[in-house]
């Protein structure tokens, strides 16, 4: 657009350069001044088109949407653990498939930041996709120090810009004899009035 305004009125300039005899010096000004707003106007343009701030890429891109960021980093932490300690230092095919055989088990998950129902949930959306890299990754191991970086970080990025510690620690509410009952702060739950309170 500019560019087109300053040639018409660069030629304007020329034809009454040829009529009034105009300075040499004025016309080379204008030409100047024109080409120097053409630029200006291409950079504004070119600094908008670019000027979209890319966010992080926040884990896996196989996670399924129903799962958090911060559950399906700590299932594949917590199945690269488990799996570790039942194979030890073995690495053979047949170790590993047995170790995978149920390794979604509640059971196993007691010590970890989610409850044990969440991380089977976080446990089975995650070993959904990424079961043969568990398979491949423990057979091929040089040692157990790495493995979970290697899985979680590298391989499957699921812990990729995730702090596990930022997952919420409760619920917004609670149901006590199917009704809904809110949780406030720190867990506390207000039963009748101000009178009963019962931490989680």
């Amino acid at each position: 657009m500019w560019l087109k305004a300053s040639a018409d009125i660069l030629t304007c300039f020329i034809i009454y350069y040829k009529m009034w005899k105009f300075p040499r010096t004025l016309i080379l000004l204008l030409v100047l001044l024109f080409t120097l707003l053409y630029l200006t106007d291409a950079k504004k343009k070119s600094h908008k088109k670019s000027a979209k701030p890319q966010q992080p890429q926040k884990s896996s891109i196989k996670r399924p949407t129903s799962t958090s960021p911060e559950l399906y980093c700590n299932a594949c932490q917590a199945i690269t653990r488990e799996l570790l300690k039942k194979l030890r230092h073995r690495t053979s095919e047949s170790d590993v498939i047995e170790a995978l055989d149920d390794i979604c088990n509640p059971e196993l998950y007691m010590t970890y930041e989610f409850p044990p129902p969440e991380m089977r949930e976080g446990c089975e959306a995650f070993i959904m996709d990424w079961e043969e890299v568990f398979e491949k990754e423990m057979q091929q191991r040089q040692g157990n120090s790495a493995v979970e970086q290697r899985i979680c970080y590298e391989v499957s990025e699921a812990c990729r810009n995730v702090d596990v510690k930022d997952a919420p620690r409760f619920d917004n509410q609670i149901f006590v004899d199917g009704q809904p009952v809110p949780v406030g702060e720190g867990g506390k739950v207000n039963l009748k009035g101000d009178e009963q309170h019962i931490e989680l």
